[in-house]
């Protein structure tokens, strides 16, 4: 299985989308930002939900299922526009809606064993604590143990980051879209690692500029200008567009790495 070098793929990808912008950004636009509009707006409420002294499950985490959908979608297009010479959008959303549902099964599958394996994890490192401390488990320690629930979930996700791409490009089975995704992160894994972290720190940059950056200047138009509303309505979508951004570079990294591997 071949390698590939980080900053050779981000040089590609940023002469990429220097070359087709025009028609990337729309499409990034029209995709991710009405998953971000629904995450951020299912967000608050699960927060609020799990601080107070009684927490419940709050309806609008149904909001996540369509946020997730759309973003899987929207990085299988991006992914086709990025790999196959001369495909035309409609051409991308077409292949995309085909091989959605193959996607989504496999999605499911490699989700659902990693949580069988989270439940191990924790089931065991439960009892091992409760052997050796004989007794239950301490809150904190508890908490730590928990912890450990999140690791088959990054595994999986990191070894499949691929996943998206090879179901939109291959045209397979759900089965082989996860074998063919496996395989082509095996020889790779501290390279998509290192996507994934820099992922997250862009994340948490951009997160930054919205708030303290891009916030403090709508701030200062309301309290110049004496109307909330459209400022408001302003911010809403430039942080859309940021992070549509984010989004759509982070797809098409991705797709040109899974170009070099496959």
């Amino acid at each position: 299985m071949t390698s590939f070098s980080l900053g050779s793929v981000w040089e590609e990808t940023i002469a990429f989308l220097r070359r087709e912008w025009g028609l990337l950004f729309p499409v990034a636009v029209a995709i991710f930002a009405p998953a971000q509009l629904l995450i951020g707006q299912a967000m608050p409420a699960i927060a609020e939900a799990g601080a107070s002294a009684s927490p419940t499950m709050p309806a609008e985490i149904l909001l996540l299922g369509p946020a997730m959908l759309l973003t899987l979608f929207g990085h299988m297009v991006l992914a086709l526009l990025a790999t196959v010479p001369g495909i035309s959008v409609g051409e991308a959303l077409a292949g995309a809606t085909r091989r959605f549902g193959a996607a989504l099964v496999a999605i499911f599958v490699a989700m659902s064993v990693a949580f069988a394996a989270a439940l191990a994890v924790m089931v065991a490192a439960t009892l091992g604590v409760m052997i050796f401390q004989s007794g239950v488990p301490s809150a904190n320690l508890a908490a730590q143990i928990a912890t450990l629930f999140i690791i088959p979930f990054a595994v999986v996700w990191v070894r499949l980051l691929m996943l998206p791409a090879v179901a939109a490009c291959e045209g397979q089975g759900a089965a082989m879209i996860l074998r063919r995704a496996w395989m082509l992160s095996r020889d790779n894994v501290m390279r998509l690692v290192a996507i994934w972290l820099v992922m997250i720190l862009l994340g948490t940059l951009l997160a930054f500029i919205d708030r303290m950056v891009i916030g403090s200047l709508f701030e200062l138009i309301k309290l110049g200008t004496g109307i909330e509303a459209v400022p408001e309505a302003l911010r809403l979508i430039v942080s859309l567009g940021l992070e549509a951004t984010l989004s759509l570079g982070f797809s098409v990294y991705v797709a040109l790495v899974y170009r070099r591997l496959g």
